[in-house]
């Protein structure tokens, strides 16, 4: 199953100054990232991804990653001949990720010792759609600890099939808060699956763990949904 975290924690284990590190023999992308008013937005993260040009090419592995400048600028050296992805992101803020939702990420061809200036790289304004997961008896956060692979899984399936997981924003003794930034206007599936316990929606319907919950969403401007909400009813037996 491809997730949308297998390429960032891929590309965050290179070290940010191989970008930095050119040779003769390599070429130089550079851009700008900037929101949908054309503002630049300083420091969001871009990565460089390598792709193969079509089903017979082997292109050795390649990927850097680096931080925008205050005038939303970036730039990666030593950068091979080849065809390549850029993926864009401003962590924190409700843009969303550029090859996250986008089945035809920003594309670029290096070819030799050139120099290329890549269109501006756009991140359009999402939701953060919250879900928050009641543990009433506090059943959650005490099998966690005792039980290996105990937990709730929450994300949202994207229209090209990637599952994007919604990330924790804060738990307590009787609950806890995910979140995810999804574009307006696409179609998604939020996932809420229990493993290990008896999880149910806000109408108290118990949810089959071993299907789970595939909730469909469109979330139109004005019409954003209110904090989406399960509850732990307790521990699958065995």
């Amino acid at each position: 199953m491809r997730t949308a975290t297998f390429l960032l924690s891929v590309l965050l284990a290179v070290p940010a100054a191989s970008a930095q590190t050119a040779n003769p023999a390599s070429g130089t992308v550079r851009g700008i990232v900037q929101d949908e008013l054309r503002r630049p937005l300083s420091n969001a993260t871009v990565w460089l991804q390598i792709r193969r040009a079509n089903e017979k090419d082997r292109p050795r592995p390649f990927h850097q990653w680096t931080k925008t400048g205050s005038g939303g600028q970036f730039q990666f050296s030593g950068v091979p001949t080849g065809r390549f992805i850029l993926c864009a992101q401003l962590p924190g803020s409700d843009l969303v990720d550029s090859c996250q939702w986008d089945s035809q990420p920003p594309s670029v061809v290096v070819s030799g010792a050139a120099t290329v200036n890549v269109p501006a790289i756009t991140l359009q304004k999402g939701y953060p759609l919250r879900v928050r997961i009641d543990d009433p008896r506090g059943d959650l956060s005490v099998q966690e600890l005792r039980t290996q692979g105990a937990g709730v899984r929450l994300g949202v399936w994207t229209p090209t099939g990637m599952f994007v997981p919604l990330a924790l924003r804060y738990k307590e003794p009787r609950g806890e808060e995910h979140e995810a930034v999804v574009p307006y206007r696409t179609p998604l599936r939020l996932l809420a699956q229990g493993q290990r316990f008896v999880l149910a929606d806000e109408r108290g319907n118990a949810i089959d763990n071993r299907q789970g919950l595939r909730l469909p969403l469109v979330i139109q401007p004005g019409k954003e949904p209110k904090l989406i909400r399960f509850e732990v009813r307790g521990v699958e037996k065995p």
